[in-house]
């Protein structure tokens, strides 16, 4: 068979990773900033009714970990989108995705996380593509 057939795989899924994490990055601020406030309030609201920082910590963790897992997740998983688990990958890239735009409908952060998922949930649908490829 001629060698010109086959095709080189795409960089695509690898781009739109880095170009999804890019996007989000005022939302994630924006939502560490939302954690922080939120934690102040509750730490604030606590030491007047005696219960401790703890309880404000657990808040902003609560506020910042179902944004940043996604986030980070997807970012990672588009590297892997030229290897040769590019459908496991691809796969992850858009749970990722999907999972990122629905945490940023619930946070209020919708205009950046579903920008940063829709480049998520293509780059995973073109590693999926990459699978035929060498």
């Amino acid at each position: 068979m001629n060698q010109d057939a086959y095709k080189q795989k795409s960089s695509a899924p690898l781009i739109l990773g880095i170009v999804g994490f890019a996007v989000n990055i005022p939302g994630v601020l924006c939502t560490a900033l939302c954690a922080a406030a939120s934690s102040s309030a509750a730490g604030v609201i606590g030491s007047a009714g005696g219960v401790g920082g703890a309880a404000a910590s657990a808040t902003g963790s609560a506020i910042m970990l179902p944004v940043l897992i996604p986030w980070i997740g997807g970012f990672i998983a588009s590297f892997f989108g030229k290897s040769s688990a590019c459908v496991l990958m691809g796969i992850a890239t858009i749970v990722f995705g999907v999972w990122l735009s629905v945490v940023s409908f619930m946070g209020g952060n919708w205009l950046w996380g579903i920008a940063s998922s829709i480049c998520y949930i293509v780059g995973g649908a073109l590693a999926i593509a990459n699978s035929g490829r060498r």
